[in-house]
């Protein structure tokens, strides 16, 4: 799914599903849920009483989010396509063909291998091993607890731009492994040489 695609995904959501996300740019969400917000009329009601004290501005927004989120929603869309185009998209179009090659390795690897040997070899993206990895690059001791994968499609693999690989199990993530990848290596190297001496 490109950008467009997802941006248009967005888009498709029932109103009550994006009156829920983008309530919760406007409350405190340690006590305030957006689902709350758009079903509970206590709960509704509490938090704008709230805002009206506090913020008047900012109740008017939450009171026009859940009357209607499709302008809040073009808005915040248009910010993020704006600032795709201008700062990611170009670079996107150069490493996107690498990163799909490099998860269509990993996924064969992984299959075949089990995903051990990935976590001990963080270099996997390359597969015939020309430069092992060195003992810094290792990642360090696991954590004390297990995670499983329930379904084939409950793991999901994400490209790094820098080591280590890392393993993501707690709620409300997915299961996943991020690794470093060789396609974003030339982009590491750059950061790397306009941050040298720069404390």
């Amino acid at each position: 799914m490109n950008f467009d695609e997802q941006l248009a995904s967005i888009r498709g959501l029932p109103p009550e599903d994006l009156a829920a996300e983008l309530s919760q740019t406007v409350v405190d969400t340690t006590r305030y849920s957006g689902r709350d917000l758009v079903h509970n009329a206590v709960v509704r009601n509490a938090a704008l009483a709230e805002l009206d004290q506090m913020n008047p501005r900012r109740a008017d927004v939450l009171r026009n989010i859940l009357a209607d989120p499709t302008p809040a929603l073009d808005t915040s869309l248009t910010a993020l396509e704006d600032y795709w185009n201008a700062a990611l998209a170009a670079e996107w179009e150069r490493i996107e063909p690498g990163l799909y090659n490099v998860l269509a390795h990993a996924g064969q690897r992984i299959a075949h291998e089990g995903v051990f040997p990935m976590l001990r070899y963080p270099c996997f993206a390359d597969p015939d091993r020309s430069h092992p990895p060195s003992a810094a690059s290792r990642p360090s001791a696991p954590a004390r607890h297990h995670c499983y994968a329930r379904a084939a499609g409950d793991l999901h693999g994400q490209p790094l731009r820098r080591p280590p690989v890392r393993v993501t199990c707690d709620d409300p993530w997915p299961l996943r492994v991020t690794y470093p990848v060789a396609p974003l290596a030339p982009v590491l190297q750059t950061a790397t040489a306009n941050n040298v001496g720069t404390g």
